[in-house]
């Protein structure tokens, strides 16, 4: 059966963030729930160990891929994964954030009911001391606000919801890989958010009021 949703990890050397990431979907979506659910792991060729955590983890619902080549950017690692998941949704999971299990049921049930194609979801901010530094980037009133994807990021902004990796939940039909290597051949940077723009420039989006996943300040003192 076609799964309703895969949750797909990108990563690269960060063994430590990935099975700790692992720990909770296994825990507390895979096996704390009767989801139609995947979890993907995406690993960019890692050279920290990160290899190693397949034994641990495939068998209990997660599917593990090791990139052919290494990818550059985070961008394109996006794209490749975009073609090796096969759930009717996507939604990519920074191996640095955490997903929040309280609203998930939520969630499905809104996957379940093909309201939308793309969802951008209002992120927690969470500082590298684990102290959440921002509650709601976003202030608005409403759960859901129904908009053309324009008027979502021109509501936002593009560098911090939209630029993320998080915070976009989509139906995989709709993203093309043709159009995603475009905007990577365009501006490697940030092509993720020209990518997701043009491919629901058409359909049914949202903006999710309610925290799905605490959204980790990058710690670049590690080299990414």
């Amino acid at each position: 059966m076609t799964p309703l949703l895969t949750i797909c990890v990108p990563t690269y050397n960060r063994r430590d963030h990935t099975e700790k990431l692992l720990l909770i979907l296994c825990d507390r979506l895979l096996l704390g729930g009767n989801y139609n659910v995947e979890v993907v792991v995406s690993d960019n060729r890692s050279s920290d160990g990160t290899a190693e955590l397949k034994q641990t983890f495939v068998g209990k619902g997660v599917r593990w891929i090791t990139q052919p080549t290494f990818l550059p950017t985070a961008e394109a690692h996006m794209v490749a994964c975009s073609q090796q998941c096969s759930g009717e949704y996507i939604w990519f999971i920074g191996d640095d954030d955490l997903p929040h299990r309280e609203n998930f049921d939520w969630l499905y049930e809104i996957l379940e009911s093909d309201r939308y194609d793309y969802m951008l979801v209002n992120a927690p901010l969470m500082g590298l001391d684990g102290v959440i530094a921002n509650p709601r980037p976003i202030i608005v009133q409403r759960e859901i606000i129904e908009a053309p994807i324009q008027a979502i990021v021109e509501a936002t902004g593009i560098t911090f919801l939209f630029g993320g990796v998080s915070t976009h939940i989509m139906r995989r039909s709709l993203l093309s890989k043709e159009v995603g290597e475009f905007y990577l051949n365009a501006a490697p940077i940030y092509s993720q958010a020209g990518w997701i723009m043009d491919c629901f420039k058409s359909a049914r989006c949202a903006f999710i009021n309610r925290p799905l996943l605490l959204y980790r300040e990058t710690d670049y003192r590690d080299g990414h």
